[in-house]
């Protein structure tokens, strides 16, 4: 996985694109799924592991889909570079997907010093295990 100059794992939307990119050789990864025939685009869904929508869906967000993650974690201490690549991945995914952005953003913001994982995160269980392994 590669990471911004600060060290912090690139979104989301940065692996898609560099795998769509070299799975396809094409730019523009939302506009293209909208191209491609639907059995083209359940085999680049399943190569993602993830259904149709969730692959048009994500393909559709902006580079910054995940960044609410990379704000939690560091709030609670976790250094995204040390998670296994497949587990960041789906921390991604889950987050990009997350419908409770705002309020996720508002709690961060009013909050940071207590921030937590709220129980409406879908990554909530997955953080408290990956935390869990680290003390041990």
């Amino acid at each position: 996985m590669s990471h911004h100059a600060d060290g912090r794992p690139k979104g989301f939307a940065h692996w898609f694109d560099s795998v769509w990119n070299k799975v396809r050789g094409r730019r523009n990864p939302g506009r293209d799924l909208a191209n491609l025939e639907s059995s083209e685009l359940d085999r680049v869904a399943h190569e993602f592991g993830m259904t149709r929508s969730e692959l048009c869906r994500l393909a559709q967000m902006g580079p910054a889909s995940a960044e609410l993650l990379y704000r939690r974690l560091a709030e609670n201490g976790m250094d995204p570079r040390l998670i296994e690549p497949a587990a960041l991945q789906d921390l991604q995914r889950s987050c990009s997907n997350c419908d409770s952005k705002k309020q996720c953003s508002r709690e961060l913001e009013n909050q940071a010093e207590a921030a937590s994982w709220p129980k409406y995160c879908p990554n909530e269980l997955t953080i408290h295990a990956l935390q869990s392994l680290r003390c041990h």
